[in-house]
């Protein structure tokens, strides 16, 4: 069971957007790393040697992708490096970009970055609904030149594939850049990023087991970027600042048993998803699991449960020790539906019901079966809280 303490409580973690648990190793690597603490850029050996183990996980981070090391830049979080790639992307002296593109599912940090872009910029922007079959409006070289677009491989609240290849070949046809924010997706899928399309892509630590706190911008070669963050010469002159060494150790520990692991992984919590979805839909036949129909990663079950409040969902289950999400993780402190549910059309009525179940890569299914075992009874009490049921009880009182 994938259990940990939280303050002398055992907990069932299945909140694996948020936070996904570190892989074994990787605090000992952190640890070990911290003992001889020192800056990279500093002209002692020992700053040597933390310089050649940053380059050393550089290199890890980008053969995990099939790219260059010289093409991986570390940033704090995939927050900056979505911010980055939209703000610094640049097309040189010559020209500029007509307009920007991006997903109405993708991650809120992509969706505020375009649109600062668009407003400092006086540029169109739109958003568009990801389909399996892609945009229709990108479909034509005519409706995009020299667009800056951006878009999620999977979004963290559904799971929903882009079609990466037709957009970025429709992008990269116009003369325009193509960022993906990977994320979600690079828990399970293994990717040879020379092989498509992509100008730039997001990548994260914490998203795969690895330490919280540390991320990367992929840049491909001849792709044009100013800095978002300036400083000296720390990452090529791209991005200033101290670059935490013992994170990016942490990672490339993360990275080592994720490249050993994933594949069973993978069709573990595939099964997992599979069994979850069919035991919701017999469970809770009024229920929705939003696009369900649609190319989807493992390891995301968004659940609509009519009548209740997803909220006060996750606070009954934490209530018993299990852990869970409603709506994306940056807006967990919000009662508002969220945008990617907004996205793909759910009622804020059915919406406000949702419960989000995202596996990790140690989830087992006795989690699952934790899970089934309390969720139905919360939802019994929230539904007899529900203003509908409660109007019913005062008028047979």
């Amino acid at each position: 069971m994938t259990e940990y303490k939280h303050h002398g409580a055992t907990m069932t973690h299945l909140d694996g957007d948020s936070m996904t648990p570190l892989r074994p190793g990787v605090r000992e690597v952190m640890a070990e790393s911290l003992l001889s603490l020192a800056n990279p850029d500093a002209r002692y050996a020992s700053a040597r040697h933390y310089a050649e183990s940053l380059e050393s996980s550089r290199a890890e981070v980008a053969k995990m992708i099939g790219a260059e090391p010289s093409e991986i830049f570390f940033t704090s979080c995939a927050s900056e490096a979505n911010t980055w790639a939209i703000l610094g992307a640049d097309l040189g002296n010559t020209a500029s970009f007509a307009k920007l593109v991006g997903g109405k599912t993708n991650h809120i940090s992509a969706i505020n970055a375009m649109a600062e872009r668009a407003r400092r910029d006086h540029l169109p922007f739109e958003l568009l609904r990801i389909k399996s079959q892609g945009p229709i409006e990108m479909m034509s070289q005519e409706n995009s030149p020299r667009t800056l677009a951006s878009f999620t491989w999977a979004d963290a609240e559904v799971g929903i594939i882009s079609p990466v290849r037709t957009i970025g070949e429709s992008i990269r046809n116009s003369g325009g850049v193509f960022h993906i924010d990977f994320v979600t997706a690079q828990k399970t899928e293994r990717i040879k990023i020379r092989e498509l399309p992509i100008d730039m892509m997001t990548i994260s630590s914490a998203s795969m087991g690895g330490p919280p706190g540390i991320s990367a911008l992929y840049v491909r070669k001849g792709i044009r970027i100013k800095p978002l963050i300036f400083g000296g010469s720390q990452e090529n002159g791209r991005r200033g600042g101290l670059i935490p060494v013992f994170l990016a150790e942490g990672w490339k520990k993360a990275i080592q048993h994720w490249n050993e692991h994933v594949d069973d992984e993978r069709e573990k919590i595939d099964s997992l998803t599979r069994d979850l979805f069919t035991w919701f839909k017999n469970t809770f036949p009024q229920g929705v699991i939003p696009a369900h129909d649609e190319p989807r990663i493992p390891g995301i079950i968004n659940m609509l449960v009519p009548g209740i409040d997803g909220q006060a969902a996750v606070s009954k289950l934490d209530a018993k020790n299990i852990q869970t999400g409603t709506g994306s993780s940056c807006s967990s402190q919000s009662l508002k539906v969220s945008h990617v549910l907004r996205a793909l059309e759910i009622s804020a009525l059915l919406g406000q019901g949702s419960v989000v179940v995202s596996l990790s890569w140690n989830t087992e299914p006795s989690d699952i079966r934790r899970f089934q075992e309390v969720f139905p009874s919360v939802v019994e009490e929230l539904t007899a809280l529900s203003p509908k049921n409660l109007g019913h009880a005062r008028r047979r009182a």
